[in-house]
């Protein structure tokens, strides 16, 4: 199911796409993994489901800057079935255990999220606008409440791993 079995990346980013072009966001939280990443000494994982697509994404993946890309190939996973996808990123999760795992909040990042969160009996940061990491090396998320007239940070330091979905543009 991965590329490289030794999976040492720490911040895993969902690489959504759609009919084989990837989604803006999905490049948008690699450069934000990257920059909360590389000052802890961690490195940066691109995960991307889909079918047939893998190379030519994998490579424009590590191109902008991806440590490592994790590929789910399978026919059922050609088009987005959140069943599927949940059960499949559940399953490489458990497997190599990644401390914080971003989604763009988009319509199929927010479903896939809160499956993913309820899979793993974890937290969720939904439709966050800003991301840090702790001295301690935990995510930090800002959120805005009360119709965006006050930023909330959520910090969730006792479970693993750390969801977040991320909002466009930001």
């Amino acid at each position: 199911m991965a590329e490289n079995k030794t999976v040492q990346s720490k911040i895993w980013i969902f690489a959504e796409q759609r009919q084989g072009e990837l989604a803006e966001v999905g490049l948008e939280l690699l450069g934000k993994a990257l920059e909360l990443a590389h000052p802890a000494g961690w490195k940066v994982a691109s995960v991307l489901v889909s079918h047939s697509l893998g190379r030519g994404l994998s490579e424009r993946l590590l191109s902008f800057g991806a440590d490592e890309v994790l590929i789910a190939d399978h026919p059922l996973l050609s088009s987005y079935c959140s069943q599927s996808y949940a059960k499949v990123l559940e399953k490489l999760i458990r497997e190599y255990n990644p401390e914080v795992f971003l989604l763009g909040a988009t319509a199929m990042g927010s479903d896939l999220g809160a499956r993913l969160a309820v899979r793993l009996r974890t937290g969720l940061s939904a439709h966050c606008i800003g991301l840090e990491l702790s001295p301690e090396k935990k995510l930090e998320a800002v959120v805005t409440g009360w119709g965006g007239i006050v930023l909330a940070w959520i910090y969730s330091p006792n479970t693993q791993p750390q969801l977040a979905t991320v909002m466009p543009g930001v």
